[in-house]
């Protein structure tokens, strides 16, 4: 997840995106309670009135995003923009969510609901499946650099990141968030149309939910939409975010 301060010529920028709780080095409070979607929101609204700010844009992948969507639910006055990548409406993944191909897509969760077998499989061959997920998943052929499969195992390995991370999913299947409220905030979805993760349906139908939406499908991008078309979505963030900057 990425933030930027929506005022004009403001450099602030949270590199790129600040590490959510129980990731890298970020604080990792103990319980899979500790993950639910109130505290996590809590987390972005409290990083936005800390870089002390009227609105923020925000730019959320993957789980980032789905956070970011609950963020703009919650308290859409502080926030300019919203740009969600590969990360799906709550209300859409529900009604998705027992479809057989989606079932199929999310199977790799089930092992996340166990208290220790996906961080046993994960340091098998020093995080293996992790890199190997890195190399085989991305549509473009070495979309991650050697050196940036290292850094993400070197963020895993940290003390207590791998479990505390690990809650998000387990979270999301035992405490699902039911608090759904229409968005109002000006609505980027970028979806990559080659996820193994998530069924492009997902990226339909949204206008019910979201008020102000435009929706951008990448056909020959993955679930990794940044490193498979850079370019692309570099073009989308910088034609949608800009009106806001130049306020």
């Amino acid at each position: 997840m990425a933030l930027s301060d929506s005022r004009p010529r403001d450099r602030r920028f949270a590199g790129g995106g600040p590490d959510p709780r129980g990731d890298n080095r970020s604080a990792k409070p103990v319980g899979d309670g500790a993950y639910r979607f109130d505290e996590l929101v809590a987390d972005v609204v409290g990083l936005i009135r800390h870089l002390g700010v009227d609105q923020a844009m925000v730019v959320g992948h993957d789980w980032g995003g789905v956070v970011a969507r609950h963020v703009a639910m919650r308290h859409p006055d502080l926030m300019a923009r919203l740009v969600a990548i590969n990360a799906p409406h709550p209300a859409a993944f529900a009604r998705k969510s027992r479809s057989p191909a989606q079932l199929r897509r999310s199977c790799y969760v089930v092992p996340f609901q166990l208290p220790w077998l996906p961080e046993a499989l994960f340091r098998v061959r020093r995080y293996a499946v992790m890199r190997r997920a890195f190399r085989r998943e991305p549509v473009r052929t070495g979309a991650y650099t050697a050196s940036a499969m290292r850094r993400y195992v070197t963020a895993t390995a940290y003390l207590g990141a791998l479990t505390e991370a690990s809650n998000d999913d387990r979270v999301a299947v035992r405490r699902p968030s039911r608090r759904v409220r229409p968005i109002g905030v000006p609505t980027l979805v970028i979806w990559g149309e080659q996820n193994a993760h998530l069924v492009p349906a997902l990226a339909s139908g949204l206008e019910q939910w979201v008020l102000d939406l435009r929706v951008e499908r990448l056909p020959h991008a993955s679930h990794w939409v940044p490193v498979d078309a850079p370019d692309a979505t570099n073009a989308l963030l910088i034609d949608f975010l800009q009106p806001s900057v130049n306020r």
